[in-house]
């Protein structure tokens, strides 16, 4: 394949597979596939109640932090690539840690069931591990986000009791395409990779279960 191609398409995998999608969309998928548990622990807005929330989920954890990325890009006339650098990732992890801060107050706020709970606190506890690891050694943040999503598969399929291997053997064929693209754009090593992954899934298995172990 054409060398150029080929880092055009690691570039559209990283962007697609960003960390702030990967938050969204596990919280979206157990919002809207768990009714029968919202119906048991009394949490049952409108279907305005449940679009307004998700509104308000994405703005925390997709619009926010990537506004607030672009703006600091373009009041310091910073490349994309300038911030990925290791020594340049300082602020832009404290704003998006903020922002998912926020986000996690403003759900326990509203008393929204603890598994909920769990997606949001867990992405928060690994950005905030990211951003300590990252004085030393660069982590990567795509293969956190994805081993969360492994996790938070695994754990969601035990506890309302449905199968989900077809899309955890789907998962693990992206976070490699993932990895790999991350590795190609000369962002991560290997270690850094595979550890991002594992750190995710750790998380999440622990603050996504005890939520469900909350009710």
């Amino acid at each position: 394949m054409n060398e150029r191609l080929l880092l055009r398409c690691a570039r559209i995998l990283s962007a697609v597979f960003s960390p702030f999608y990967m938050t969204f969309a596990v919280f979206a998928f157990v919002l809207l596939h768990s009714f029968r548990r919202l119906l048991y622990v009394g949490f049952v807005p409108s279907i305005w109640g449940y679009l307004i929330l998700l509104f308000m989920v994405a703005s925390f954890t997709i619009i926010i932090p990537r506004a607030s990325i672009a703006l600091l890009r373009r009041m310091m006339k910073q490349s994309r690539w300038v911030l990925s650098q290791r020594q340049n990732r300082g602020v832009p992890y404290v704003m998006a840690i903020l922002s998912y801060l926020a986000c996690a107050i403003m759900l326990y706020t509203l008393k929204v069931p603890p598994y909920l709970q769990g997606v949001i606190v867990s992405s928060l506890v690994v950005l905030m591990l990211c951003a300590v690891l990252n004085v030393w050694w660069k982590v990567s943040v795509h293969m956190a986000a994805l081993g969360m999503v492994a996790a938070a598969a695994g754990v969601f399929g035990v506890a309302m009791n449905f199968n989900p291997l077809w899309f955890l053997c789907l998962l693990f064929l992206v976070s490699g395409a993932v990895g790999s693209s991350r590795m190609l754009l000369r962002q991560h090593t290997l270690p850094q990779v595979l550890w991002g992954f594992v750190l995710g899934v750790a998380c999440s298995l622990y603050f996504f279960s005890k939520g469900f172990l909350m009710i």
